[in-house]
């Protein structure tokens, strides 16, 4: 947690100014210079921060979703602003759940990560843009599994499943089970042709490790590095009054 001290040579001078000028003075700026420092962690350095140490797949997620809290009251050794996030209007599979920042964070793992979008599942078939619209895990209604259909070869069994899922459904692979495939098209004139492409990796109890990013927290601290001069800006404002 970043803090100011209003005590040290630079700022005694304002703060002495201010506690004579009105007894609300002092706090009304304290209060001030920690709610514009909050809201420029959420505009600025958070965004910044963000984009510094993750693949920048929604440019507005982190403004969209953080939030401030502001300080309020008048006791100074109390007043804090505080910058965190909601889950809110968190949709898809694609998002960052508010949970996963807190281990990208410190660090740790990231459990029920059973369906992993593959780079063909994203637009472009680019790791760094999202999940297509129709491969979202929000979308997703079933998977057919040819392991639950009856067939005496793998192949027969594949062949079913396919036709049962339909073009534009989702089948499990075969002789790669952890493989989802989205049919993309059905020939079934003459000789049986599918065309298919994999859009999701399965593993059953995924545990996704993350190294500790730190990234609010550095947010925070390069937000705090311009404490002292807001803190100078805000008391000028209140002399000229």
């Amino acid at each position: 947690m970043a803090s100011v001290n209003v005590n040290t040579d630079a700022l005694v001078a304002y703060t002495n100014k201010l506690q004579k000028l009105s007894v609300t003075a002092f706090p009304n700026v304290v209060r001030k210079t920690l709610n514009a420092t909050a809201l420029d962690m959420k505009r600025k350095t958070l965004p910044r921060s963000a984009a510094e140490t993750f693949v920048n797949r929604q440019p507005n997620f982190f403004k969209a979703f953080s939030r401030v809290n502001f300080a309020k009251g008048k006791d100074v050794n109390t007043m804090r602003s505080e910058v965190g996030f909601v889950e809110q209007g968190l949709k898809g599979g694609n998002n960052f759940a508010v949970k996963d920042l807190e281990k990208q964070e410190f660090g740790g793992g990231i459990e029920g990560r059973t369906l992993l979008p593959l780079d063909s599942a994203r637009v472009g078939g680019s790791r760094k843009r999202n999940v297509r619209a129709k491969n979202r895990i929000a979308t997703i209604k079933r998977i057919v599994n040819p392991a639950n259909t009856s067939g005496r070869t793998r192949k027969e069994r594949w062949v079913k499943s396919v036709i049962h899922a339909g073009v534009g459904g989702l089948v499990r692979g075969t002789f790669n089970e952890d493989i989802v495939f989205r049919v993309k098209s059905i020939s079934t004139s003459g000789r049986f042709k599918a065309d298919t492409e994999a859009v999701y990796q399965i593993k059953k109890g995924r545990v996704v490790r993350v190294k500790r990013t730190k990234f609010a927290e550095k947010a925070a601290m390069q937000a705090a590095d311009t404490l002292p001069n807001r803190y100078i800006a805000e008391a000028e404002k209140r002399f000229m009054r």
